[in-house]
Order: C-alpha cells, then sequence, then structure tokens
C-alpha cells in the first residue's frame, strides 16, 4: 500500500508542477502587452531625450551626427528642398536676366546700323551735292554726319557692357549650378 501511496502522491505532484508551470506561463502571457507598451515608452522617453525634443515615429525619424542626434527626414528635406527650390529660382532669375540683355544688345546694334545707315546715306547725300556743284549744302549735310557716328559708337558701346554683364552672369550660373549639384550630392536621401 505504500508503494501505491507513493504512485499517487508521485502523479499529484507532477500535476502540481504542471499546473503551476501553466499558470506561470499563462501570467507571463497576459503580462507581455504590458512589458512591451513599457519597454516601447522608456524606448520613446530615451529618444526625446537625444533628440532635443523632436518627436520620435520609426517610419521617418532617422539617427543623425552632429548637434542633433535624432532628426526628423521629412522635415529635414523639406528644408532642403526650400533651399533647392529657392536657388533654382535664383537660376531662373537669372536666365531671364540674360535673355533681357541678350533682347537689348539686339536692339542696340540694331539702332547702330540704323544710324550707321543714316550716315552713309547722309554721305551719299554730299557727295552727289558735291558734284552738283553745291558745296555749301554739302558741307551742311556733312555736319551731321560725325554726330550720327558717335551716337553709333555709344550705342555699340552699351551693347558690349551688357556683353561683358552676360558673361559676369553666366560665370554666375556655373557657380550656383556647382553649388547646387554639390548639395544634391550631399544630401541624396532628399532628391
Amino acid at each position: 500500500m505504500k508503494n501505491k501511496f507513493r504512485k499517487n502522491n508521485l502523479a499529484q505532484s507532477l500535476l502540481g508542477y504542471v499546473v503551476f508551470i501553466a499558470i506561470v506561463a499563462g501570467a507571463m502571457i497576459a503580462m507581455k502587452f504590458f512589458v512591451t507598451r513599457t519597454v516601447q515608452e522608456k524606448y520613446r522617453q530615451s529618444s526625446d531625450v537625444w533628440g532635443e525634443g523632436e518627436q520620435y515615429d520609426p517610419g521617418r525619424t532617422a539617427g543623425g551626427v552632429g548637434g542633433s542626434a535624432w532628426y526628423n527626414r521629412r522635415e529635414r528635406c523639406s528644408e532642403i528642398l526650400a533651399k533647392y527650390d529657392g536657388w533654382q529660382a535664383a537660376l531662373r532669375n537669372l536666365f531671364e536676366r540674360i535673355s533681357k540683355l541678350q533682347q537689348e544688345i539686339a536692339d542696340l546694334e540694331g539702332r547702330a546700323v540704323a544710324l550707321d545707315s543714316r550716315a552713309a546715306d547722309a554721305e551719299a547725300q554730299a557727295k552727289r551735292l558735291d558734284e552738283e556743284l553745291l558745296p555749301d549744302l554739302a558741307a551742311e549735310v556733312r555736319k551731321i554726319i560725325p554726330p550720327l557716328n558717335a551716337e553709333a559708337e555709344k550705342l555699340r558701346n552699351e551693347a558690349k557692357k551688357r556683353v561683358e554683364k552676360i558673361k559676369t552672369l553666366n560665370e554666375e550660373i556655373k557657380k550656383l549650378q556647382k553649388k547646387i549639384e554639390d548639395f544634391k550630392k550631399a544630401n541624396p536621401d532628399c532628391f
């Protein structure tokens, strides 16, 4: 009988251990939700401290080096793209200024050619007057030729100044384009 009692006792003891382990496992499974939330909250708090108050978002936030340990990619890229858009607007402005200067040059050269033509016509008129033996009238006609030539030269000088200005603007454009390319290479995640 002693042996039978011992077998029952052993089975009862084993059943007690199984029930105890099942209760502990059930409690652990029930606590999983609370433990997970606690760990996530601690992680968020530490990222807020290191992120200088920036909100942590697993889909958009990445670690950084330098002034801020964490930064928000979307906000950073919007700042970068705003700067990029400003530079693109500056480029468009430079191209518009060049186009306007080119139109002015064409206008100045056209006016200079017209003055040259008027001076040539006046010279031809003076020659005819000389042939017709009207030297006084030819001299009067020749008096208007130097001012016409001077005005044409003045217009050509203005055109040359605008050509130099275009060269300067083209250099500015090259520098700005280089700056934009370097900026895009330095921030590839935003382009």
